[in-house]
């Protein structure tokens, strides 16, 4: 990783530039096989607790269960929320205003076709068709597997779309894998993915061998309201601890002039 340009932040010019030239960042091997493992291991455990919960929101069908809101069911994921291998990063592209919006664990099964993730979309549209110059938005991606071909269903995007009006955005081809442009974001477990929430972008259908996993923090600012049903629980609220896991999670009395300014890594 090259010396970051804005100390504290871990962040480098040639990332900032990629990110905003192409809406997307790749971060190599952020987690070790260890910390994978154990990860996997969690999220064993809350998916069996979401499948328990009669309240649970989420989806769950054949070609995709989707585990929400992820940090409410296992502490483990709560961690995840300030990563230092990543948050940094995020925080210097959205801003010291940082919270989140909704965490998740998609489960993608081999060979039961594909459904409305993999439907080529973008995940913000809060301004209308041309985006703000912050992003209002950014997502981050934790494989816990390997993604390394398209057969491995990986996220594939448009590099620059999240530049152009999102009317400019083609429909779904009858196979999304035809789709004119897509760039296969191919990972290791381990690696992070942090993409702009305006990019085009779909989950290519898994026709691999092994199911998909892949555990989602998507990032947005304090004054905007998390989705609904992912609003952080009191346990989670009063269990909050330090400046950055309190304003992540909407523990604030003014959420308008809550910033991390002071707070370095």
């Amino acid at each position: 990783m090259a010396t970051p340009t804005y100390p504290g932040t871990g962040i480098s010019d040639i990332q900032r530039a990629t990110f905003d030239r192409d809406g997307y960042l790749i971060v190599r091997d952020v987690f070790s096989k260890d910390e994978i493992r154990a990860l996997l291991e969690a999220s064993d455990r809350a998916e069996q607790r979401w499948l328990a919960d009669p309240d649970r929101i989420g989806s769950d069908h054949p070609f995709l269960r989707r585990v929400e809101p992820l940090i409410e069911y296992d502490d483990a994921f709560v961690e995840l929320l300030d990563h230092p291998g990543y948050f940094p990063i995020v925080r210097e592209l959205l801003g010291d205003g940082i919270a989140i919006i909704d965490t998740a664990y998609f489960v993608t099964p081999s060979g039961h076709g594909w459904g409305a993730t993999s439907e080529w979309h973008i995940d913000e549209a809060l301004t209308g068709p041309i985006g703000a110059d912050v992003p209002l938005m950014a997502k981050v991606s934790v494989p816990l597997v390997d993604l390394a071909d398209v057969d491995d269903g990986p996220t594939a995007v448009i590099p620059g779309s999240h530049l152009r009006s999102y009317e400019e955005n083609p429909p779904t081809p009858p196979d999304p894998r035809d789709m004119k442009g897509k760039v296969p974001v191919l990972l290791s477990a381990g690696d992070v993915y942090i993409f702009h929430g305006r990019v085009h972008h779909a989950a290519m259908p898994n026709t691999g061998g092994r199911t998909r996993r892949v555990l989602h923090y998507n990032f947005g600012h304090i004054w905007m309201k998390p989705w609904p049903g992912h609003e952080p629980s009191e346990r989670l609220r009063v269990s909050a601890g330090g400046a950055i896991r309190k304003q992540l999670l909407h523990v604030s009395d003014n959420p308008y002039q809550d910033r991390l300014t002071n707070v370095t890594y």
